[in-house]
């Protein structure tokens, strides 16, 4: 797998309406990882280290991440991404299998086998 994913949310590829949608919801225009580590563009700034919360859902059309960057006084950040075919979806298809594939087996550290 590799290790750097640029994933672009882009609102104005979907239909009208879910691009409304979309916008008013993410406030995040860019996910990427690099190195193990999960970053956000927020509002056109900088991307910054983000940790996704439990509560996040993925799933293969739809998922909801709930992330927050590592300064504790800043809010959560909801991010909807989309792929339900062509006409209906913020997020390209390849990316966004590779960042699901990531959010799910990437993350995790695997523990080294004990040697008693």
């Amino acid at each position: 797998m590799s290790s750097r994913i640029d994933l672009q949310l882009r609102p104005e590829s979907a239909r009208p309406w879910l691009s409304r949608v979309l916008f008013a919801c993410n406030g995040v225009t860019r996910l990427m990882v690099e190195q193990g580590q999960l970053y956000a563009g927020i509002r056109a700034g900088e991307p910054e280290p983000v940790s996704v919360a439990n509560e996040s859902r993925i799933g293969r059309h739809l998922t909801l991440l709930k992330i927050r960057t590592r300064d504790a006084r800043s809010q959560s950040h909801l991010v909807v991404l989309v792929d339900f075919g062509p006409r209906f979806r913020n997020v390209a298809s390849d990316d966004f299998r590779r960042l699901r594939m990531w959010l799910r087996l990437g993350q995790t550290r695997r523990i080294p086998a004990s040697t008693i």
